[in-house]
């Protein structure tokens, strides 16, 4: 298995049409990491979040880019981490979001439907 994760580029089926704080694109199941409590994160992000957590990573939370808006910056889609796994994803090649370093930009591009 390759060590980086590709960038993808995922049809966004909901993603496009939803707003901030409204979860119609997201699904929950448990990971290697979290026992038996469910994790919720956007659809998009699935296959890159298996793969990182096929890889150790323990992800804290996410968002994928839908909300980008007027102010990338405070917009971007991210994924975080534990302390613990910022090492790991540096060493898979993502780039830390803004001023955190436990989060990093999704390599998860949503492509708009329509």
């Amino acid at each position: 298995m390759s060590n980086h994760f590709p960038v993808l580029q995922v049809p966004s089926c909901f993603c496009d049409r939803s707003s901030v704080q409204c979860y119609e694109c997201q699904v929950c199941t448990k990971t290697p990491f979290s026992g038996n409590k469910l994790v919720c994160f956007d659809m998009c992000l699935a296959a890159e979040l298996k793969f990182l957590w096929s890889c150790n990573v323990i992800t804290t939370g996410s968002c994928c880019e839908k909300h980008r808006g007027p102010r990338p910056s405070t917009a971007d889609g991210y994924i975080g981490v534990t302390r613990m796994s910022i090492e790991i994803m540096h060493s898979l090649g993502y780039e830390s979001f803004h001023d955190r370093d436990d989060h990093f930009y999704p390599k998860t591009v949503v492509k708009k439907v329509g």
